[in-house]
């Protein structure tokens, strides 16, 4: 009867290398790629250069949303607006007067609109 021997045990080194070796230029590769996409888009949404100052900063109103800080003034000027908004959303008065267009108070219009009238 023939005895069998053990292999010697052996790490196949070469291909372990081999796999993070690639690993890592796919990876730099990946991250080049990235910077590049960053950076385009930079240039896209800062055709300057540089990160530069929108010119809507400092105006009070964006869009429609209002920027200000809440300090005194605007606070006077927000009770002011709630003012007139609810002056307006209960009086009549003239929108277009060349048009001939007029605005009701609220209660009247929804009550109109109820009653099955429409503008």
């Amino acid at each position: 009867m023939k005895r069998l021997e053990q292999e010697e045990d052996e790490v196949p080194s070469l291909r372990i290398i081999g796999v993070a070796v690639a690993f890592l230029v796919i990876s730099a590769i990946g991250v080049a790629t990235m910077y590049w996409e960053m950076e385009v888009g930079r240039r896209v949404d800062q055709p300057l250069g540089g990160p530069g100052v929108p010119p809507e900063i400092g105006r009070e109103e964006i869009g429609m949303v209002f920027q200000r800080t809440f300090d005194d003034q605007s606070h006077r000027d927000g009770q002011h607006l709630r003012g007139e908004q609810a002056r307006k959303l209960t009086s009549y008065g003239w929108i277009d007067r060349d048009r001939g267009t007029v605005h009701e108070p609220i209660e009247v219009a929804m009550q109109r609109y109820l009653e099955g009238e429409r503008p």
